[in-house]
């Protein structure tokens, strides 16, 4: 269950317009760099890891990332999937 606190923290976020910019940044990042935890996103991009987390999952519902085979994460040290552009063929 998501508390009452969280949603309207999150409402006053979108509202913000700082959900999209977070999106630019991570989606920026990954286009430049090989596929990356969530906890390295956090450390290398400057945001909080709630809010990568909460990111990176609207950019892989949305299609535009996917995560890959588990490795060992460079932050915490602890197995976790790396998440980085999806491989889309062009035609």
């Amino acid at each position: 269950m998501v508390r009452g606190i969280s949603i309207e923290a999150y409402e006053r976020h979108i509202e913000s317009g700082k959900q999209l910019t977070q999106w630019q940044k991570i989606y920026a990042f990954l286009e430049e760099h090989r596929p990356l935890t969530r906890s390295e996103l956090s450390e290398r991009v400057g945001i909080r890891l709630s809010s990568v987390c909460g990111r990176v999952n609207e950019l892989l519902q949305a299609g535009l990332i996917e995560e890959y085979e588990r490795r060992r994460c460079s932050v915490t040290k602890e197995p976790a999937h790396p998440v980085g552009l999806t491989q889309r063929e062009l035609f």
